[in-house]
């Protein structure tokens, strides 16, 4: 296969591993959801978050303190993965589920 053949299919690929805006709605939606629901102790662990395009599109949760404390990935199409970073800097992560509100269920921050 000639390298121009083999690029253009990595593209594609990585075109095809976007959020694409409804994904990121259903994500805001469910951070408002997380975040009504929390108990007082936890909200200051939950309080923005920003969708990072790139080789490894991303939607990462931030804290208060301006720490990271949840990744979402898409692991493939139609699969997502989150990934949930502890204040000693542990990471947890849950296997990938068919939707953004059962990546998060997984984490158990949506029931």
């Amino acid at each position: 296969m000639p390298p121009e053949a083999a690029m253009g299919i990595h593209e594609q690929i990585q075109l095809g591993t976007r959020f694409n805006a409804q994904e990121l709605a259903e994500f805001a939606s469910s951070f408002e959801q997380v975040k009504n629901r929390l108990p007082r102790l936890f909200k200051p662990y939950w309080h923005r978050w920003t969708y990072i395009p790139g080789e490894t599109p991303a939607v990462l949760v931030y804290g208060e303190d301006g720490r990271v404390a949840l990744c979402l990935v898409r692991e493939q199409p139609d699969l997502y993965g989150a990934i949930g970073i502890t204040v000693p800097g542990h990471l947890q992560y849950w296997p990938p589920r068919a939707s953004i509100g059962e990546a998060l269920g997984a984490a158990g921050l949506l029931l």
